[in-house]
C-alpha cells in the first residue's frame, strides 16, 4: 500500500510538470546568487572583451533560468556506472523534465554589483502556484538528500560551468548508490531535483560545482548472473 501511494505521488510530481493555464504567482520566491566574468579567459567568436555590464546579465539569467528550472522540475536521468570486468563504460545522461522559459517575467535581477573583473548578482523567481506545490512535494522523505562535486576544464569557456553541474549531479548520484548497493549494477534509472542552489568557483583550472539534490530512484537493472 505505502509502495503504491508512493508511485501514485510521483506520477503527480511528473504531471505537475508543465504549466496549467489560469494559476496566479504565488508568494514564493526562489533566490540565488551567481558571478560572471567580465573579461573571461575564452572569448566567444565576435565577442567583446570586457563584456559589457548587459551581456554579462544576460548571460547570468541564462545560468539562472537552467539552475531554477532544475531546482523546480529537476531531472531524468540513466546512469551506467563503469565496470572493467564487464567492459562496461561510465554513461551519465541527464535530461531536464521541462525548463522555465526564456524571458519568463517572473525571473528577475534583482541587484548586481561588480567587484574585481566579476560581476556578481542576485536573482529572483516567483513560483506560480502549480510550481510552489510541486517544489513543497520533492521535500518529502520519500525523497533522499545527496551531495556531490563536479568539475569540468575552466579554459573551454563559460558554458562548462554546465558540464560541472552535471558532473556534480552525477557524483550526488552516485555518493547515494554506493552505500546502498553491494554490487554494481548494469543500469539505473530515476529522477533528481536540485535542492539548494549550487555553489560554483574556480579552483586549479577548472569549474567546480557542489550540489545538494533529491532523488527518486526508478529502476535499478542487475547484471544477469548465468
Amino acid at each position: 500500500m505505502v509502495r503504491n501511494h508512493l508511485l501514485l505521488s510521483f506520477i503527480f510530481l511528473m504531471t505537475s510538470a508543465f504549466p496549467i493555464s489560469g494559476l496566479e504567482p504565488s508568494l514564493e520566491r526562489i533566490t540565488i546568487y551567481l558571478w560572471c566574468d567580465l573579461e573571461p579567459f575564452i572569448s566567444e567568436e565576435n565577442e567583446e572583451i570586457p563584456l559589457s555590464r548587459e551581456e554579462a546579465s544576460r548571460r547570468a539569467l541564462e545560468e539562472a533560468r537552467i539552475i531554477i528550472s532544475g531546482m523546480i522540475y529537476g531531472y531524468s536521468f540513466t546512469y551506467i556506472p563503469y565496470d572493467r570486468s564487464r567492459q562496461a563504460q561510465e554513461v551519465f545522461d541527464l535530461v531536464p523534465v521541462a525548463e522555465i522559459k526564456w524571458g519568463d517575467p517572473y525571473l528577475k535581477i534583482v541587484d548586481s554589483e561588480v567587484h574585481g573583473k566579476r560581476l556578481f548578482l542576485t536573482i529572483t523567481y516567483t513560483l506560480q502556484a502549480h510550481q510552489a506545490r510541486r517544489l513543497q512535494s520533492w521535500k518529502s522523505v520519500a525523497f533522499p538528500v545527496a551531495s556531490g562535486k563536479g568539475e569540468s576544464d575552466f579554459f573551454s569557456g563559460y558554458k562548462e560551468k554546465r558540464t560541472s553541474l552535471s558532473n556534480a549531479v552525477k557524483e550526488a548520484v552516485r555518493n547515494h548508490l554506493r552505500k546502498r548497493l553491494a554490487n554494481k549494477p548494469r543500469e539505473i534509472t530515476g529522477e533528481v531535483i536540485l535542492a539548494s542552489s549550487p555553489d560554483t568557483f574556480v579552483r586549479a583550472g577548472l569549474y567546480t560545482t557542489i550540489v545538494k539534490i533529491r532523488l527518486h530512484i526508478r529502476e535499478i537493472i542487475p547484471y544477469r548472473v548465468f
